[in-house]
């Protein structure tokens, strides 16, 4: 392939002029470009995966025979609590935890220490964030009983009001009709 394009650009540049000339100055340039900066790096590296992965790979075992609790504690933290879903599903329903829900559901955790630690802080966790979705229901609660007795208040007030409203106009009305029959009466009478 490098051959076709290397004696195309050989015969624009001996019979091109300028225009081949620039032709064929580019294409080395690309062909540079490309040995130095994909073709060399991937070469190097290969020669390296070869020649090294007798020695890589004993010392990947070793350390990781030597880690082994940091992939565990890595395992582990990446899988959830067994009881994750049913306090967030908890959460999301507005669910009042009580403290035996909570101690029943966090069970405390089998198996190996490294399983029991990230249990035991994921555990944590999770219980925080039951007492803080308690706190914020009771706020909500709190914030809902306040408003319906501020409603109840406004409603009483008004009701009043609205009771004074009705007591003047049937006065007034009563008024009313009793100067119309006394005018009514006093029409009727001759004097």
């Amino acid at each position: 392939m490098f051959q076709f394009f290397d004696s195309v650009a050989r015969s624009i540049g001996t019979n091109g002029g300028l225009l081949g000339g620039i032709f064929v100055v580019v294409w080395y340039l690309l062909v540079f470009a490309f040995l130095i900066f994909i073709y060399l790096p991937l070469y190097v590296i290969g020669w390296v995966v070869w020649w090294a992965w007798p020695v890589l790979l004993p010392a990947a075992l070793i350390t990781a025979a030597l880690k082994w609790e940091f992939f565990l504690r890595l395992y582990y933290e990446f899988t959830p609590h067994p009881a994750a879903s049913m306090v967030n599903d908890a959460i999301r329903a507005k669910v009042q935890f009580d403290a035996q829900a909570i101690a029943d559901i966090l069970e405390p955790a089998t198996g190996p220490r490294v399983q029991q630690d990230v249990r035991n802080a994921q555990a944590m966790k999770l219980a925080e964030m039951a007492r803080m979705s308690n706190e914020q229901l009771r706020r909500a609660a709190d914030e809902l009983q306040r408003q319906v007795a501020e409603q109840a208040q406004y409603q009483a007030a008004h009701g009043e009001l609205l009771d004074a409203m009705v007591a003047q106009r049937v006065a007034k009305a009563r008024a009313d009709a009793f100067a119309k029959a006394e005018e009514f009466w006093k029409s009727r009478r001759k004097p």
